[in-house]
């Protein structure tokens, strides 16, 4: 149906993104730092806080794959390392996305819509003490992106969206939200339908944002 490139999707909610667009009958190609061996589609490696890197891999990934119908992006700062550092976040979270896009806008065929998404988190609005103060900056940055991009290329067919969930149970931790079920009821509670979205819910809403059927949201 479409050729989508998909960046930091070689594990959780990305990886199951990815598996759901090749079901489509999409074409995948998937970024990210390292391959895991049930990574769906096409994969390219890349450290996405190396900016001059991730300059150099788009433009050579480009040129091998052609003009894309869209993209989603998933990246998030891993490095327990350098969880601490806000201009660390921003390079794997949202400058990393800015280079990817600069690199790929100017080759879209105007006849066609091009949906991109952008994962970003109840974070760029509420604050968790959890989370890095790098981590809310980034988020609000993705917002900020989104917007910004909207208006720039709407009128070359690409439309952006941000999708902004809360807690939600991440394939690797189905098993244990099941053996800690007072702590799902816990965190369940705070929603007012009383249940946890899951990465299904999470990864349908993304699909759903790449189909011609949300055409008119942005």
């Amino acid at each position: 149906m479409g050729k989508y490139l998909l960046v930091g999707a070689s594990s959780g909610l990305g990886r199951l993104c990815a598996s759901k667009f090749v079901e489509r009958g999409d074409e995948v190609y998937v970024i990210a730092r390292e391959k895991k061996k049930d990574t769906p589609g096409h994969f390219f490696r890349c450290d996405l806080s190396d900016l001059k890197s991730v300059n150099e891999n788009i433009k050579q990934i480009s040129c091998k794959i052609g003009p894309l119908t869209g993209a989603c992006f998933f990246q998030r700062l891993r490095d327990k390392n350098k969880e601490e550092s806000t201009l660390d976040e921003l390079a794997v979270s949202v400058l990393s996305t800015e280079v990817i896009l600069k690199n790929i806008l100017h080759n879209l065929d105007n006849e066609i819509d091009h949906p991109f998404v952008f994962v970003s988190s109840v974070n760029s609005r509420y604050v968790s003490t959890e989370m890095t103060l790098g981590y809310h900056i980034s988020k609000a940055g993705l917002d900020i992106l989104a917007k910004y991009f909207a208006a720039k290329f709407g009128s070359e067919f690409a439309r952006f969206n941000t999708v902004n969930p809360g807690t939600f149970i991440k394939p690797e931790r189905a098993d244990w939200y099941e053996t800690n079920r007072s702590e799902l009821t816990r965190l369940s509670n705070f929603l007012p339908r009383k249940k946890m979205n899951t990465a299904d819910n999470i990864s349908d809403l993304i699909l759903f944002l790449t189909d011609q059927k949300s055409i008119g949201i942005n």
